[in-house]
């Protein structure tokens, strides 16, 4: 007796060219449609037609067993129409065969259906834009021009900030700069987005031996930007600002290094081109009543 294994080896594989399915009035034109069984290329489905409905069955070897199959029914579609009789959604039945799990129906199905289901999960936070564009049983929605939003919505999940525009006002200071003050360089910095885009990251290397690095990003939950500096003798400092029609404006108030008194901060940035940023710092002594500039840069980018 032949095995199931030889079996299917017999079956023919499906030229390119197959006929058109058959358009007309099957009750009234009674056509003349031959049947077929056909095998993937693969191996793995087995396809029945008659010209006006196709079954597929899909083979899952037994493991350590390659004669033995188990087998289910994975589609079954009407061909004049294109309508999937295979609806669901969620596996209409699973198979569990010395181990190996076999889900029946599920994404085969339906398209329609199929991106409903995409759309909930998205909608619920799903981010795995990988599973989307590596898993088999997607691979026949991939060619839907639907698929693209969805991977796109999976994506957002995986990473908001890059579509956040309030995220995005600070990547004008993205880049390696060189840093003047008073025409005399005054350090160099590095600045770099990170942790998804949500947080520009700035590395500064003072030309006096001093340096710092901080941390910016767009804190949702407050609207609002903030910042958090810390330097190589112990410094702390905190800002919060908010987006200009040409750059960042922050306010805090902290110890300047070196100091015990507290003073309220002014910084600026002020997006000037796509080459320069100035920098501009303030403070006051006098709970804001005066102001005093301690800082006056212009960033130049490297080239």
């Amino acid at each position: 007796m032949l095995s199931l294994a030889a079996l299917l080896l017999q079956l023919p594989v499906p030229a390119d060219s197959a006929a058109a399915p058959y358009r007309g009035d099957w009750l009234v034109e009674s056509p003349k449609i031959a049947c077929t069984a056909d095998r993937s290329a693969d191996g793995r489905e087995i396809v029945l037609t008659n010209g006006l409905v196709r079954r597929v069955f899909t083979l899952v070897p037994h493991p350590g067993d390659a004669l033995h199959f188990g087998i289910a029914t994975t589609a079954i579609d009407e061909l004049v129409t294109g309508e999937s009789f295979v609806r669901a959604v969620e596996p209409e039945a699973v198979l569990r065969l010395q181990g190996k799990t076999l889900n029946v129906g599920g994404l085969l199905g339906q398209k329609d259906r199929a991106f409903d289901a995409l759309k909930k999960a998205n909608s619920a936070g799903f981010s795995q834009v990988s599973l989307l564009e590596s898993e088999g049983d997607l691979a026949p929605l991939r060619g839907d021009s639907r698929f693209k939003a969805v991977v796109t919505d999976a994506d957002r999940n995986a990473r908001p900030c890059v579509y956040r525009s309030e995220s995005r006002a600070f990547d004008f200071w993205v880049g390696d700069w060189d840093v003047t003050a008073n025409g005399a360089p005054a350090g160099e910095s590095h600045v770099e987005r990170i942790l998804g885009d949500c947080v520009i990251f700035e590395n500064w290397t003072g030309a006096n031996g001093f340096s710092g690095k901080s941390l910016n990003f767009f804190d949702a939950s407050k609207k609002r930007w903030q910042q958090t500096w810390v330097d190589n003798v112990g410094g702390l400092l905190e800002f919060h600002g908010e987006a200009k029609d040409d750059g960042i404006a922050f306010t805090g108030e902290g110890v300047p290094p070196g100091q015990t008194t507290p003073v309220k901060n002014r910084m600026t940035f002020f997006n000037r081109s796509a080459d320069e940023v100035r920098q501009l710092i303030e403070q006051s002594r006098d709970d804001g009543q005066t102001w005093t500039v301690v800082f006056d840069g212009t960033y130049r980018r490297r080239k």
